[in-house]
C-alpha cells in the first residue's frame, strides 16, 4: 500500500475534462470530479489518497473531509497546498523512519509503504525528492488514471459480451445442481 497526496487545484489546471469546468467556472464541479477520479483511482490501486486544496484568500480554518475513500483537506487561510503537503509528507516520513528503526530491533519484516506527491510544481517535486518521497507530474497521473479508467471499461465490455457469460450452475458443485434440478422438475 502507498499514500498518494494530490495537490488539487494543479491536477485541475493540468487534467482535460476537468480544466472544462475550471474554464466555465463550475470550480465546485471540478473538485467533485477529481474526487470522484481518485476515489475510483485509489480503490484500483491499493492507495490511501489525500487531495489538497489551497485556501487561497478563503477565511477559515483548516478541515478534513472524508469522501468516498479518500480525504480531502482544505487548508487555513493563508496556507498553500505545497506547505500543508510538504509538512504531511515530512511527518509520514519521520513516522516511517521511526517504524524502520523499531522493526529492525525487533527483526520483523515491515511493509514499505510508498509515499507519492502528485503535482507540476517543480519546487515542490524537487522537495519532494530531497525528503525521499517519489513524485509524479499531474500529466502523469492523468494518464494513469485515464489508462485505469479505460482498461476498467474493457473488461466491463468483456464481461458483458455473450460469449463470456457463465450459467451461475456451472460454479456449484454437482450434487447441488442435482438437487436444484429435482425440484425444478417438479
Amino acid at each position: 500500500m502507498g499514500v498518494l497526496y494530490v495537490d488539487g487545484y494543479n491536477m485541475i489546471g493540468a487534467w482535460p475534462p476537468l480544466q472544462t469546468f475550471f474554464a466555465a467556472g463550475e470550480i465546485t464541479l471540478a473538485r467533485e470530479e477529481l474526487i470522484q477520479l481518485l476515489s475510483e483511482f485509489g480503490k484500483m490501486r491499493d492507495l490511501e489518497i489525500v487531495i489538497v486544496f489551497d485556501a487561497g484568500g478563503a477565511p477559515g480554518r483548516e478541515h478534513h473531509v472524508q469522501v468516498s475513500g479518500l480525504t480531502v483537506v482544505y487548508t487555513a487561510e493563508g496556507e498553500t497546498a505545497d506547505t500543508w503537503i510538504e509538512r504531511a509528507v515530512s511527518a509520514r516520513l519521520r513516522e516511517k523512519a521511526v517504524r524502520r528503526v523499531k522493526q529492525a530491533k525487533s527483526d520483523r519484516v515491515a511493509e514499505d509503504t510508498r509515499i507519492y506527491v502528485a503535482t507540476s510544481d517543480r519546487d515542490e517535486q524537487t522537495f519532494v525528492l530531497g525528503r525521499g518521497a517519489l513524485r509524479i507530474s499531474a500529466r502523469e497521473l492523468w494518464e494513469e488514471v485515464s489508462g485505469m479508467r479505460k482498461e476498467a471499461r474493457q473488461t466491463m465490455e468483456r464481461w458483458r459480451s455473450p460469449g463470456a457469460r457463465v450459467p451461475l450452475e456451472s460454479h456449484l458443485p454437482a450434487h447441488i445442481r442435482e438437487y436444484f434440478q429435482k425440484y425444478r422438475r417438479k
